[in-house]
């Protein structure tokens, strides 16, 4: 109802995000809101199993991404790579050994094809992940739950760098720079 023409925002529940709309000025619910960062602020889902997401400086949701080589998140913190962007979140509560952890579907509706450690089987199996609410014993490919998991053939004197988590940090020939100071990338 109304004859305003006002540009506004609401969350989608079934898409999980806040969506522009067009508000005619009367009649309104409280999902209406002036900004999509009001709407993301107020409405935004917590991907997280335990607390809430980590708070930059900024005050929004500290994001981080699964590509990055080193994690962007505090110490005590994890990045869960959820099914987009605003689900792909630093939660608290960073194991020091993710590979240990159960598997774990999650929830949601997602369905996105993961890989988690088999600790009994010392492998790494597939499983479809819900997309919110799972653990670190999560990754995206095969090969990261390989590298990160499965029993290194250690061709270092000494033990190799690892991220803050506990996990080994890995280089190849086009990634040579990644190494932390007074290490070097060892190729096979």
């Amino acid at each position: 109802m109304g004859n305003e023409q006002l540009s506004r925002w609401y969350f989608n529940q079934q898409s999980g995000n806040c969506q522009p709309f067009i508000y005619l000025g009367m009649k309104g619910n409280q999902n209406n809101f002036l900004s999509q960062q009001m709407c993301e602020s107020a409405c935004s889902i917590n991907p997280c199993a335990e607390g809430n997401p980590f708070i930059g400086v900024d005050g929004r949701t500290q994001t981080c991404s699964a590509s990055q080589s080193l994690n962007m998140c505090p110490s005590s913190y994890w990045c869960h790579i959820g099914a987009d962007q605003t689900t792909t979140v630093c939660c608290p509560g960073a194991s020091q050994n993710s590979c240990n952890l159960p598997m774990s579907t999650g929830e949601g509706n997602a369905n996105l094809e993961r890989y988690y450690f088999d600790s009994s089987s010392k492998t790494c199996r597939q499983f479809i992940y819900n997309g919110l609410k799972g653990n670190q014993n999560n990754f995206l490919t095969l090969r990261s739950c390989q590298l990160a998991c499965q029993p290194l053939d250690n061709p270092c004197i000494g033990q190799p760098a690892t991220t803050p988590s506990g996990q080994v940090l890995f280089c190849s020939a086009t990634n040579k720079d990644t190494c932390p100071a007074n290490t070097h990338c060892y190729i096979q």
